[in-house]
């Protein structure tokens, strides 16, 4: 499980980049090197949304996966681009290393051993410092578990090869961002509230569930006119209004 507190003191020792990643890397249970694969473009983009949705290919598995920054992560790495990556291009990465080149996993696993050794974060004995992005991944399936979401929906999150994935992975966002938002409030470290969003996206999936249905009803009505077309009938006979009261 997350240590908040160990978390938190970790978080004050590390600078405003890495603190946007170790949140990023928690919040989503996506690899580093994935990670640093995203461009200043991407987070433009998304610049309405509260949490960045992300959607992608594991460079280590090739598994597809779909997922999200919790909305304290967001705000971190919306942070960290106005402050560090303001001019950065829209195809350039989001992270670069202290020497202004495209950040590596091997540095920012190097950052994180640091500030386990500056804090005396040792391990062994059945510790382990939370920063090593496997345990991050680790702490995010654990909270998966403990929101008790479908298993299906944590292997889309994940990128996981199951069975099922696939089927979790064709739902809309809508629904994947609701079962998320069940797990966020044990990915955060600062305790960003969920109630708001939980209702705004419950919300926007009531309104996409109504536009399905109307667009069923007219894909019904077309089938009977055309049918009605074929065989000649009067029009007049059907008129819209009582093939709506029927169905």
């Amino acid at each position: 499980m997350l240590d908040r507190e160990l978390m938190k003191r970790i978080l004050t020792n590390l600078k405003l980049r890495d603190q946007a990643i170790a949140l990023s890397l928690l919040s989503t249970s996506q690899d580093s090197g994935d990670l640093f694969s995203l461009t200043a473009g991407w987070a433009r983009i998304q610049k309405s949304r509260d949490r960045f949705y992300w959607s992608g290919n594991r460079q280590k598995t090739k598994e597809p996966f779909k997922t999200f920054f919790s909305k304290e992560a967001t705000k971190w790495v919306r942070r960290c681009i106005e402050q560090e990556r303001k001019e950065a291009k829209d195809d350039e990465p989001i992270f670069l290393d202290n020497r202004g080149d495209p950040m590596e996993p091997n540095h920012l696993s190097s950052i994180f051993r640091d500030i386990a050794d500056k804090m005396g974060i040792e391990n062994g004995n059945g510790y382990q410092n939370p920063l090593r992005p496997k345990r991050l991944r680790h702490i995010f399936r654990t909270a998966c578990s403990r929101a008790g979401i479908d298993e299906g929906y944590m292997h889309a999150f994940m990128g996981h090869k199951s069975d099922v994935s696939g089927i979790y992975l064709e739902k809309p966002v809508q629904v994947l961002e609701l079962e998320y938002s069940r797990v966020e409030p044990m990915l955060t470290v600062f305790g960003i509230g969920q109630s708001e969003e939980v209702r705004k996206i419950r919300d926007e999936l009531a309104e996409e569930k109504d536009k399905r249905l109307k667009l069923m009803d007219d894909v019904k009505y077309l089938e009977m006119h055309a049918c009605m077309h074929s065989e000649r009938i009067p029009r007049s006979f059907y008129p819209r209004q009582n093939f709506a009261q029927a169905s």
